[in-house]
């Protein structure tokens, strides 16, 4: 079961920030700055709107059990909860930025208008946490069961 819910978690997190990867570098420079390009864009960050808010909701959701299951396997080791902690702050970060950039209507504009700025940093923060998993995956070993 841990297993699913670990590669469900992989699964949305390179997804979320793929997804951010293309609309920013490969998509968003492409569409123009007048006011049918403000339409499009409205358009494809709508359908992206849904996709990401699922995503978000499975990374907590599958993050959640990969957390019991990390406790499970690593113990009460300070430094892996302390490294892990930071993990969940930039992840934190991440679904925040993400939720201001596709929030319907007007709400943030200020914040709206500095979308690559914004984008570059859920690549950053997002490429941060990914790294942050694999160095908690390959350097905690599995916690020993007690002796008998």
């Amino acid at each position: 079961m841990f297993t699913v819910l670990h590669g469900i978690h992989l699964l949305a997190m390179v997804a979320a920030i793929g997804g951010t990867i293309v609309l920013r570098f490969v998509v968003c420079p492409k569409i123009p700055s007048d006011e049918q390009g403000a339409a499009i864009r409205e358009a494809i960050l709508g359908r992206w709107r849904t996709i990401v808010w699922a995503l978000i909701g499975l990374i907590l959701f599958s993050g959640l059990a990969n957390a019991h299951q990390a406790y499970m396997r690593v113990g009460p080791n300070l430094l892996y909860w302390m490294v892990f902690a930071v993990k969940f702050l930039l992840a934190l970060g991440v679904f925040g930025i993400a939720l201001l950039l596709t929030l319907p209507g007007e709400g943030f504009r200020k914040f709206k208008e500095e979308r690559d700025k914004w984008m570059h940093m859920i690549v950053a923060l997002g490429t941060l946490v990914i790294f942050l998993s694999a160095y908690l995956r390959m350097n905690f070993p599995t916690a020993q069961p007690p002796a008998p």
